[in-house]
């Protein structure tokens, strides 16, 4: 039987307390407050803050949300791209893939415009959520190298 909403969110959070824990036991002695911050954030989410921004982040809007966003769109190169999982209901659960769309318009697109109405785009590729680097959120950006991996830029 799956877990509802309010069980799993108490679940992540219970995790991520016990990611802190485990940090603390491991944390070398003798580092600054701001070096203690940097060694749980790095810990817990797998790099730092200073790495994440590294490379070419763009900023995501998104509708839905399950694991990782349902749908979202971003623009790139003058353009703009929506992602999307359908629910599938032989797997009664969202794919591991995304389908990726281009705007017909050939313009960048006002994204409060886009989520919620049909996007009229043209399938250019399928990509494995896996593949995709999001955010430590998963809400709010993505890298650009998603686009040289799918042949998809200029």
């Amino acid at each position: 039987m799956a877990s509802s909403v309010e069980e799993r969110f108490l679940q992540c959070a219970q995790l991520f307390e016990a990611g802190k824990v485990f940090a603390l036991m491991v944390m070398p002695k003798g580092l600054t407050n701001s070096e203690k911050k940097e060694f749980i954030f790095k810990y817990v989410y797998g790099t730092t803050p200073g790495e994440l921004l590294d490379g070419d982040w763009l900023r995501i809007s998104y509708s839905g949300y399950y694991d990782y966003p349902v749908v979202f769109v971003v623009d790139f190169e003058n353009c703009t791209f929506m992602f999307r999982r359908d629910f599938d209901e032989a797997l009664d659960d969202y794919p591991n893939e995304y389908i990726v769309l281009r705007s017909n318009s050939g313009e960048k697109e006002a994204h409060h415009a886009i989520l919620g109405n049909p996007f009229d785009g043209t399938m250019v590729a399928r990509v494995s959520v896996d593949e995709i680097d999001f955010d430590p959120t998963h809400r709010a950006y993505i890298n650009a190298n998603i686009f040289t991996k799918l042949h998809l830029n200029a």
